[in-house]
């Protein structure tokens, strides 16, 4: 299962999720799963 939260303020938005990969009780690993793609000074669209 993934967790993850987005917050919107007046400054932009706020996103974060977990980062844990659990395949049993003692195989836990961490994985980035959310990506980020930037044009400097425009934009961020970060992916999930």
């Amino acid at each position: 299962m993934t967790y993850c939260i987005g917050i919107l303020l007046d400054e932009g938005l706020v996103l974060a999720s977990d980062t844990r990969t659990n395949a049993g009780v003692d195989q836990v690993a961490i994985f980035p799963k959310m990506h980020k793609f930037e044009v400097p000074g425009e934009l961020i669209l970060a992916a999930y």
